[in-house]
């Protein structure tokens, strides 16, 4: 009779780890000075890139396998919320509830869950909430981007000019890029640096240690926090 091994992959923990990877690869560039144009450039707009892709994914695979856990019986990282409150998650996450239109996104799967188990929710305006707000807005403009005119600069300082509207999210989070030249738009040249992959990176996992905080419940990634350094 042949021997049957399960395993449970929580790719959250890849993902987070591989964002952190990113933002220091991309530290790393930027501490050599590359110059644009060339191919370390390149490199590291793929590294500050991959790392906003995947701290995003991270926090959409961190929800999604706890409403798993719930649903297929796994109990390990949900036990401090008790079986009815663990029953209810499995019972709504089978039937499809936090996958409605209504509940798509990834912040309102979070607080669906937190409904759910009657915890205290998320306040929008707070800092820790913003972020991660502003941080998806910047992954949905990567990857359905669409081509735009910018302003590359301003002639003429007496004329106002159109702010773009990533900008008005994202300016002062972080450090802009600094390979780029003044004249430069802020996104996507300033904005794509490793100042926002580190954003993303420690953005992205304040808000699931406050999630969890709120649950009580310990993160699926706490052995592996040594090595989300991200410069």
């Amino acid at each position: 009779m042949g021997l049957t091994i399960r395993l449970r992959k929580y790719l959250s923990i890849q993902l987070i780890q591989s964002a952190a990877y990113f933002s220091r690869e991309a530290g790393n560039k930027e501490q050599n000075a590359v110059s644009p144009n060339t191919p370390d450039y390149v490199q590291h707009q793929s590294y500050v890139i991959g790392a906003i892709l995947t701290a995003s994914g991270f926090l959409e695979a961190y929800i999604n396998e706890l409403f798993s856990d719930a649903a297929e019986d796994h109990k390990e990282h949900l036990r401090p919320l008790g079986e009815e409150v663990i029953d209810v998650l499995g019972r709504m996450w089978r039937r499809g509830i936090p996958r409605t239109a209504r509940s798509s996104s990834i912040l309102n799967k979070y607080e669906v869950f937190l409904d759910l188990t009657r915890k205290e929710a998320f306040d929008r305006e707070a800092p820790i909430y913003q972020d991660v707000q502003a941080m998806i807005t910047l992954r949905n403009a990567l990857m359905h981007y669409k081509p735009e005119w910018m302003l590359a600069g301003n002639t003429m300082p007496s004329q106002p000019t159109d702010t773009h509207k990533l900008e008005k999210h994202l300016k002062g989070k972080f450090k802009i890029n600094p390979l780029t030249g003044a004249g430069n738009p802020f996104y996507p040249d300033k904005c794509l640096g490793h100042g926002c992959a580190q954003w993303c990176v420690e953005s992205s996992v304040k808000f699931v240690d406050a999630f969890c905080e709120k649950l009580g419940t310990k993160p699926t990634f706490d052995h592996v926090r040594a090595t989300l350094n991200t410069k």
